[in-house]
Order: structure tokens, then C-alpha cells, then sequence
């Protein structure tokens, strides 16, 4: 295996090489960003992300319901938290 470094600039999804390169055959390429500053990654929202991935659920999924178990009782005294379940104001 060889390696060639290249220069080239991304932009909007596309890749142009400062060298004119060719090959028999494809060649697999690896990509490296050099930058000064991080690049702003612009992805879906979370909640678009959420609302796209409910078609990839089964019809009957969850059909019975949630079953969630019974909060669990916590002895906060163990972490100095001893009143963390008091109301901090009397209403």
C-alpha cells in the first residue's frame, strides 16, 4: 500500500484537488480536515432526528402500553443530600 497527501479544498459537499491524479482502478481515499477553527457540522435538530425515526417502529410496538417499574426510594443522607427532597420554598 501507498500513500499520496494531496491538497484540495471541501466545500458544500464537494472536493477539489490542487493536483490532477490518475488511476488504473477506483482507489479507496482518505480524507483529512486541516483547519484552524473547527468546522460547524450542520445537522438535523434532535427533534426532527426523532420524529423521522418513528416510521422505522413496528405497528404493535409498545401497543400494551409502557410498562416503567416503581421509582426506586433513594437514601440521599449518603451524599449530603439528605434534604434534597424538601421544597427549597413553602408555597
Amino acid at each position: 500500500m501507498s500513500l499520496l497527501a494531496i491538497k484540495g479544498i471541501y466545500e458544500n459537499g464537494h472536493i477539489t484537488l490542487e493536483e490532477n491524479v490518475t488511476t488504473d482502478q477506483a482507489v479507496a481515499v482518505a480524507v483529512t480536515f486541516l483547519t484552524e477553527k473547527p468546522a460547524k457540522i450542520v445537522a438535523k435538530t434532535s427533534w426532527e432526528s426523532w420524529f423521522a425515526s418513528m416510521s422505522q417502529f413496528s405497528d404493535d410496538f409498545m401497543s400494551d402500553g409502557r410498562e416503567q417499574p416503581q421509582a426506586q426510594e433513594q437514601d440521599w443522607s449518603t451524599v449530603g443530600w439528605a434534604d434534597a427532597r424538601k421544597p427549597i420554598i413553602d408555597c
